[in-house]
């Protein structure tokens, strides 16, 4: 029989769980698939944006987001939010949900800062 310590030793080693990784890789992985995955939605509703926004309009706007069928978009001031709410219920919205293939119910407007990215 072997020695009551050396198993006890051997049968800890075995039942330790597998030492985890700390490395960023598995994060890197995640924060790319996800940006694919909205660029890939995103980038329909671009083009379908900029056909519907008159170009002088578009330049002062940027989708930031498509989240639970709601289109999230930035306008740098407050008469180009206006705008765009104009546009959009003049039958601008109407236009997007019927041209996109997604689901999309309806667009948030919110005033801030386009940051190009």
């Amino acid at each position: 029989m072997a020695d009551p310590s050396r198993e006890l030793l051997r049968i800890c080693a075995n039942r330790q769980r597998p030492q985890r990784t700390l490395g960023v890789t598995k994060l890197i992985e995640r924060v790319e698939h996800n940006a694919r995955k909205t660029e890939k939605r995103l980038g329909q509703l671009t083009a379908l944006w900029e056909s519907v926004v008159p170009p002088e309009l578009a330049v002062h706007t940027r989708l930031v987001g498509l989240r639970g069928g709601t289109l999230d978009v930035i306008a740098d001031s407050a008469p180009v939010r206006y705008e765009l709410d104009r546009l959009l219920r003049g039958g601008g919205e109407h236009s997007l949900r019927r041209r996109y293939r997604g689901s999309l119910r309806s667009v948030r407007i919110r005033v801030g800062p386009i940051v190009q990215g």
